[in-house]
């Protein structure tokens, strides 16, 4: 029996479909379209982080440390973010630097890693969020000991690792910039910090203007010498024992 062709309507081309291509042979070719990355979500206004809820011995979650150690722990009544500077080896960085910083700094990866390798003096942790457009951040802290008795709060944290400081330092509270692991200090008032008793860094800039206010009263009013734009985070010192209590970042 002769095999009759088949009709020729049942060989039709498929017509194209969107984002689809005919192929001779091969039926129909996906052709993928582009996707457009979600930006991340802006940070809100006004952050508070009063490490209350976050698990003992944990990394403190909205930070990364790149100086130091520090985690969450229970000190009296009180929880928060501890730095114990009997375990810091001054010129140490974290482990994993290189990812740490590539997550906040990106394509500066390089440049930051040059100006802190080698300098890694004072302990830092730099706030997971941005700074750029902060025009006030707190600090609430309780000192517990050692001879350095530091703590405060960096801003202004550059690709290049430069920054400034304003921290209790002693019996001083001092605004300092801080390069290649040197703080110099630019303004300074005698205080007298207890240990073992909460204390208030309260920062404001406005333009190269930089109002430094402890436990509510102002100590430090200067210019800089350029608007610190930048990071901002936890800074330490020495053998200095600090519970990082809570810190808030009110942006414009």
């Amino acid at each position: 029996m002769a095999l009759c062709a088949p009709a020729a309507a049942q060989f039709r081309p498929v017509p194209p479909v969107d984002g689809m291509k005919p192929h001779a042979g091969l039926g129909p070719t996906v052709i993928p379209r582009p996707v457009k990355e979600k930006a991340a979500p802006p940070p809100p206004p006004v952050e508070t982080i009063p490490f209350d809820y976050e698990s003992l011995n944990a990394i403190p979650r909205d930070f990364t440390i790149l100086i130091g150690d520090l985690q969450i722990a229970q000190v009296g009544g009180a929880r928060g973010a501890l730095f114990d500077g009997a375990r810091f080896v001054p010129g140490t960085p974290s482990y994993m630097l290189a990812d740490k910083v590539h997550s906040l700094f990106g394509a500066d990866t390089p440049t930051f890693l040059n100006g802190i390798q080698g300098h890694a003096t004072y302990p830092l942790a730099v706030l997971k969020h941005e700074c750029a457009k902060a025009n006030e951040v707190s600090l609430r802290f309780v000192l517990l000991g050692g001879k350095a008795r530091a703590a405060g709060i960096a801003f202004g944290i550059a690709p290049d690792a430069s920054y400034w400081v304003a921290a209790v330092r002693g019996d001083s509270l001092q605004l300092s910039r801080v390069v290649n692991g040197v703080a110099k200090p630019l303004s300074h008032a005698g205080t007298s910090v207890g240990v073992k008793r909460a204390h208030t860094i309260d920062l404001r800039l406005k333009d190269r203007a930089v109002t430094v206010v402890l436990d509510g009263r102002t100590r430090i009013a200067r210019l800089v010498d350029v608007p610190p734009s930048g990071r901002c985070g936890l800074w330490s010192e020495g053998d200095s024992k600090v519970l990082f209590d809570e810190f808030v970042v009110k942006r414009k």
